[in-house]
């Protein structure tokens, strides 16, 4: 019997100096707090940015902070196949770095990477996210920031939350859009996130 095979693991960012992407707000948190009170119902978001690599992708990853469940997604395609991540924590004290492997999903030049964000526990709508990509001998780096755009989803949450009745989801397959998450897709009646302040523990 010998030994097994080595593998590698990927751990998030460690360090606060290697952290350089901002908190950015997908929406007001005036309005989710306007909708939490009166019971309205909370749509889910549709969130993409876009960006070009000079080369094909070696070791890439991608980190992401945020109090809202959310989906991954680059070029179309769902990055894990994790649900109701990240996991439950009191969001006042702190929050969890998920860190994402995607060398099999980038490609050389065009690209896109999406989250699809569902409210979870938060009051509010708000991530940061950090990728790094090793394009031949240049490191590529994309962060959250204005650039980034947002839009509703047809996914909506119907709020309640008292015990007993967690209220429920509502899908308008209508307005269900097929493209939301691919490289060149028109956004441009979608709206740009903006600069969001992280909590002070973190």
């Amino acid at each position: 019997m010998g030994w097994s095979k080595t593998v590698t693991f990927v751990t998030g960012l460690l360090n606060k100096s290697a952290w350089k992407a901002p908190c950015v707000e997908v929406e007001n948190a005036d309005v989710i707090a306007h909708q939490l009170i009166n019971k309205s119902d909370i749509p889910s978001y549709w969130v993409r940015k876009d960006f070009v690599l000079s080369a094909a992708p070696g070791n890439s990853v991608v980190t992401i902070v945020s109090a809202n469940y959310f989906e991954l997604y680059i070029n179309g395609q769902k990055a894990s196949d994790d649900v109701l991540t990240p996991a439950v924590s009191d969001v006042k004290k702190q929050l969890y770095a998920i860190t994402f492997y995607l060398s099999r999903f980038l490609r050389k030049d065009d690209n896109c990477i999406a989250l699809w964000m569902g409210l979870g526990w938060a009051n509010d709508f708000a991530f940061s996210a950090q990728l790094n990509a090793q394009c031949g001998a240049k490191q590529f780096e994309l962060f959250s920031d204005e650039s980034w755009v947002y839009r509703s989803s047809p996914l909506s949450k119907i709020i309640q939350r008292q015990w007993n009745n967690f209220g429920g989801e509502r899908l308008d397959a209508s307005a269900l859009q097929t493209n939301w998450n691919l490289q060149g897709t028109d956004t441009q009646s979608w709206l740009k996130v903006k600069t969001g302040i992280f909590p002070t523990y973190l």
